[in-house]
């Protein structure tokens, strides 16, 4: 699994959301902290600041959502979202999709 970096900041920032609805557990945060951790992510620092704005654009994405998509697009292989706008620019891209 590779990821852009700022996956790490966004997995953090969702658990902390959840926290403070009341879905999860300081103590849940932290279990799925070291799931993810077991799969170990590759971070990739090289992001293509003008791939990443021009597809933000095309589809109308957050920055951070574009980032996903553009360091999948030239594996061709798999995109694992559960936003439904970044799952379908990445369907118009010709990505498959790993969605729950």
């Amino acid at each position: 699994m590779i990821v852009p970096d700022i996956f790490w900041h966004e997995l953090r920032n969702v658990l902390l959301v959840n926290e403070r609805r009341g879905r999860l557990t300081q103590e849940l945060s932290q279990r799925a902290l070291e799931l993810v951790e077991r799969m170990f992510p590759r971070t990739d620092g090289k992001a293509d600041h003008a791939t990443i704005l021009n597809i933000a654009r095309r589809h109308s994405l957050s920055a951070y959502n574009a980032a996903f998509l553009e360091l999948a697009l030239p594996s061709g292989g798999e995109l694992a979202t559960l936003d439904r706008r970044l799952a379908e620019a990445a369907t118009a891209e010709g990505l498959g999709l790993i969605a729950g």
